[in-house]
């Protein structure tokens, strides 16, 4: 099997519905992610929790699957609606092998 059916990517490593859509966030295109408001509950929003915390979740739920994502985030107090925003964008993780490359001498060892 190359990849997990459908039906499995919503699950998280116990086999519990997963409480954020990692399938999707962590798919390699960029996403935006809004933290939910307390004042506001009905403008809906993708994660509740201080996002300094949100943050290390989504780097490790990154890890679970074999990617490396790149976090960013700023303080809702920079937007009109008072709410945090994250970009998120992931990738495969990459094991780059360094090829040793050995220098011929051109010149006589003895002279």
């Amino acid at each position: 099997m190359k990849e997990p059916p459908e039906w499995a990517k919503t699950l998280d490593t116990l086999g519990r519905p997963s409480k954020y859509n990692w399938h999707e966030w962590l798919d390699g295109q960029t996403h935006l992610l809004v933290r939910c408001s307390e004042e506001h509950p009905e403008s809906g929003g993708d994660y509740e929790t201080q996002s300094r915390f949100f943050r290390h979740t989504v780097i490790r739920a990154a890890e679970k699957r074999g990617k490396t994502v790149e976090v960013i985030w700023r303080n809702g107090r920079n937007f009109d609606d008072g709410r945090d925003r994250m970009l998120i964008t992931a990738s495969d993780k990459v094991i780059e092998f360094v090829k040793a490359q050995s220098v011929w001498l051109h010149e006589p060892l003895y002279t």
